[in-house]
């Protein structure tokens, strides 16, 4: 499925597309593509009945992948500076007004506390094929790799654990803790009340 095609199925106009994909979606283009390690499954802790909301993340080398109806978000690392960088859209199918895109930079906190991050977001949002007035943000976020492989992430007014699978995998994502732990704090992983997720290797 095209880029285009993809964003239509979501409820974003092509003129939509077209400006989001220039804005946002071009620089992870331009990059050379890391390599695919795999896909996990997130879904509620002890939730694996048939139709139970879940979502697919593909586990890259440095990266994470995420699409469903309605949005995408890539995640890679920037070892050069020891940040991450997100670019997420979203269209008004998943709760928005308008279409959104958000260029969030991930770094260590600047008070040097262990696992602590924060997190630089630029949000546009799109209404009839223009692009509104950026509005800037930040939070900051924590999370740990428990010894059991579990990543705990802390935001002020919620928690989540957050179990990850072993292998190469898991270690990938553990390799990048604050990924997941932006997700989570983000909105982005499934059943927003749940503070307990699981995520399971799938072909």
């Amino acid at each position: 499925m095209s880029d285009f095609e993809f964003f239509s199925r979501s409820g974003i106009t092509t003129q939509e597309a077209l400006t989001m994909r220039a804005l946002l979606l071009l620089p992870l283009i331009a990059c050379a593509a890391p390599a695919r390690l795999g896909r996990v499954e997130a879904h509620e802790a002890g939730d694996l009945s048939p139709g139970s909301r879940a979502r697919e993340i593909d586990v890259l080398d440095g990266g994470l992948e995420m699409r469903w109806v309605g949005g995408y978000a890539a995640f890679r690392s920037a070892p050069r500076d020891a940040c991450s960088h997100v670019e997420v859209a979203r269209s008004p199918a998943v709760g928005f007004q308008a279409s959104q895109a958000e260029k969030i930079q991930l770094c260590p906190s600047p008070d040097g506390t262990p696992g602590r991050w924060h997190a630089e977001v630029q949000a546009t949002s799109f209404r009839n094929a223009r692009a509104a007035v950026p509005v800037r943000d930040s939070f900051e976020y924590d999370v740990i790799v428990l010894t059991d492989g579990c990543l705990s992430v802390y935001r002020p007014g919620a928690s989540w654990r957050i179990q990850t699978p072993g292998g190469p995998v898991g270690d990938a994502l553990r390799a990048h803790p604050e990924m997941l732990g932006a997700a989570a704090a983000l909105g982005l992983l499934p059943l927003a009340g749940a503070n307990n997720i699981a995520l399971a290797v799938v072909p």
